[in-house]
């Protein structure tokens, strides 16, 4: 049985999905800005290249909030469905790929997603990288989880 909802250039969309996707675009926007504004900062860890990307922290701080920013827009804006999962998906998919691999190097416990912001967070800077983690699972679960939905609906939008 076929049902329509919210028309999205398209292709109908749910409130979930819609939901889903405005949630990350926040986070995303949140923790790019956030990457930026330690990227600027002066802190030593700053200044030590990154255990897995051969640049420094400073770097690649400024650099995946450069990202995300743009990521950001794009998820919660853009009018087409399949942009807004495709990034998630990706994205959600980088960021488990760099913790596992991090994980697997033998380095620190935990990343260093949000800059130097963990100081003045209450939790340890292991507990974020928890979240962070976190985040990144439901970025890829949830993008999946709804591109099913998606290819369900192009099929049942072509079969009648």
């Amino acid at each position: 049985m076929c049902v329509r909802r919210r028309w999205d250039g398209g292709l109908v969309t749910g409130n979930a999905e819609i939901v889903f996707c405005r949630t990350i675009s926040f986070i995303l926007f949140f923790t790019g800005v956030v990457k930026i504004y330690s990227g600027m900062g002066s802190a030593d860890i700053l200044q030590l290249d990154n255990p897995l990307i051969p640049i420094s922290n400073k770097d690649v701080l400024l650099f995946s909030g450069f990202i995300e920013l743009v990521a950001s827009g794009f998820v919660g804006f853009s009018r087409s469905v399949i942009v807004r999962l495709s990034i998630t998906l990706w994205l959600g998919c980088t960021f488990l790929f760099y913790h596992i691999a991090l994980h697997f190097s033998g380095e620190e416990d935990y990343c260093s997603c949000l800059g130097t912001l963990t100081d003045q967070l209450p939790g340890t800077p292991n507990f974020w990288a928890q979240v962070a983690l976190g985040i990144s699972i439901l970025m890829v679960m949830g993008s999946t989880m709804f591109w099913f939905s998606l290819t369900r609906r192009i099929k049942c939008r072509t079969t009648g």
